[in-house]
């Protein structure tokens, strides 16, 4: 697995410093310059954090990359975990720590990051070393990455509290629904309206271009991003093992 791959090639390495990416991604002409200045800056540094800019091409993109809402501005450097695709760090640090937990086949790098983090506070984020990466181009390939991704988040028991959220909101819609039934079709205008309402967020709340097709693509995206996040985590729960 990718957990294998990345302890192999970091043990084969010759320097310090190991600065990581991933298949698939496109990476800035200065990104390796600037995602490693603030180890020349100062040498306490011990772990940077860089950015991931969606590839925007076709309107599908611009849908998606407003439904996963990356944005710069919004990233709170005293708790952002980077993302393989763009990070560098001391090879001492990645050996305090254990490197990368070879167990974890999904989402390896948000625990790799939480260990490190918690290892080291010499932690500096480089917003403008830009990493660009391809967003998935269908709804099937858009569940099965999102449910890829929660099943390593039940596997290692992380954002517990965030699927909870997300567990009640459904259950919330479908005692609506079963209400209104029993009680008044209010209560299923109210249900729907909420609904949608989550459905649309995207619209309001990110910078990304909006296209014709947008209006019926991100509430379709929001809907396999719900289930892939459901079925993924709950599955992973079973699937459970603790972290080295």
């Amino acid at each position: 697995n990718r957990s294998i791959g990345r302890n192999a090639a970091i043990r084969l390495a010759r320097n310090e410093l190991i600065a990581s990416t991933d298949a698939g991604c496109e990476l800035d002409p200065n990104w390796l310059q600037k995602i490693t200045e603030p180890f020349d800056r100062s040498p306490l540094v011990d772990f940077v954090g860089g950015w991931y800019q969606p590839k925007i091409v076709t309107g599908w993109d611009a849908s998606l990359a407003a439904v996963l809402g990356f944005v710069v501005k919004r990233v709170n450097t005293k708790t952002f975990l980077p993302s393989t695709r763009s990070m560098v760090f001391r090879k001492s640090l990645w050996q305090t720590v254990g490197g990368f937990d070879e167990r974890n086949s999904h989402s390896e790098d948000t625990p790799f990051s939480l260990n490190m983090r918690k290892a080291s506070s010499r932690f500096v984020f480089v917003p403008d070393a830009i990493v660009h990466w391809s967003l998935v181009q269908s709804y099937r390939a858009l569940y099965r990455t999102i449910a890829r991704y929660a099943l390593g988040d039940g596997e290692q028991r992380l954002w517990i509290s965030q699927y909870r959220l997300l567990s009640l909101g459904v259950l919330v819609e479908i005692a609506l629904i079963v209400a209104g039934f029993m009680f008044s079709p209010l209560l299923w205008l109210l249900g729907i309206l909420c609904f949608l309402g989550y459905l649309y967020l995207p619209l309001v709340t990110t910078h990304y271009p909006r296209r014709a097709r947008s209006f019926y693509q991100i509430p379709l995206m929001k809907k396999m991003i719900i289930l892939g996040n459901l079925s993924g985590f709950y599955r992973g729960l079973f699937r459970h093992h603790t972290p080295s």
